[in-house]
């Protein structure tokens, strides 16, 4: 007979011992165990050591913390860097003269004296007025102003709708209205 017809009938009558096998002798009755309440263990299987910098997720934290601290300084930086851009009034350091033939530093140029310029009033353009909840604010030449702050040689007294009122380094009052 051959093996798959052996599988076959043990599959329809498990209780058939297969031809060419000897039959089961019985066993002697084994002494009854007790039996466990389950089959798990209780105590937890041994864990691997291994370093927290080495773990996947405190290595994502790291790194996301190094981003954010890196955003945090140039955004700051950045800041700092308008801050002053917009708040110095002075123009660059002009570059030294050079001599055209010999290229050295040419050190006793006596600047041009100015010249005398008829005085003009001062120019302010008033571009725009913030109001809302809060005080208001004006926007003149492009910087932003707060009541009592100064424009140039100009303190703002008032602002009210759609005008404001400058006082003049001359003691003058000066009033502007946005352009529409």
């Amino acid at each position: 007979m051959s093996l798959i017809e052996e599988a076959l009938r043990r599959v329809k009558d498990p209780l058939v011992p297969p031809a060419s096998t000897p039959p089961k002798t019985p066993r002697k009755a084994a002494v009854p165990q007790t039996p466990t309440a389950h089959s798990w263990s209780t105590t937890p299987p041994p864990s691997p050591v291994q370093p927290a910098a080495a773990t996947p997720t405190a290595l994502l934290t790291m790194v996301t913390i190094a981003i954010l601290g890196l955003t945090a300084a140039l955004i700051v930086g950045g800041a700092v860097w308008m801050w002053r851009t917009l708040n110095t009034g002075n123009p660059p350091a002009a570059s030294p003269v050079t001599s055209a033939r010999t290229g050295a530093p040419v050190t006793n140029v006596q600047p041009e004296p100015p010249a005398a310029a008829p005085e003009a009033k001062p120019e302010f353009n008033l571009t725009g007025i913030v109001e809302g909840l809060g005080e208001p604010y004006a926007v003149i030449n492009g910087s932003i102003v707060a009541v009592g702050e100064t424009v140039g040689q100009a303190v703002l007294l008032d602002i009210g709708e759609g005008t404001v009122k400058l006082r003049l380094a001359d003691g003058k009052e000066a009033v502007l209205r946005v352009a529409r």
